[in-house]
């Protein structure tokens, strides 16, 4: 069963949020859409693109299929990836680079 990721996109393909699971499931990318409207009304993720400034109603959602058969063959990949976003993240708060409209700081 393959691994797939669902992400939320901005029109310049920055990725605001994504989750991977195995197999395919046709509800899948309707359930991640109404949790991101959830995450968003709740003040728990931007709303808006956190490099730049991109507005939700402007996001695309995809899914697809990655190259991992099993969730466990790719946590080490997924867990790379998370730690190099965390990193740049703090990196982009900490200069001043990021668009965060929930703290009121960055530019469009």
């Amino acid at each position: 069963m393959p691994v797939v990721i669902v992400q939320a996109l901005c029109p310049s393909r920055h990725c605001i949020v994504a989750c991977a699971k195995e197999g395919e499931d046709p509800k899948l990318l309707e359930f991640f859409r109404r949790m991101i409207e959830v995450a968003v009304s709740r003040h728990a993720i931007n709303p808006h693109c956190g490099l730049c400034g991109a507005p939700k109603s402007t996001w695309t959602y995809e899914v697809g299929v990655t190259k991992f058969a099993t969730m466990e063959e790719a946590l080490p990949e997924i867990q790379r990836l998370e730690a190099e976003q965390l990193e740049l993240r703090r990196q982009m708060f900490t200069s001043g680079r990021a668009f965060d409209v929930l703290h009121g700081t960055g530019k469009l």
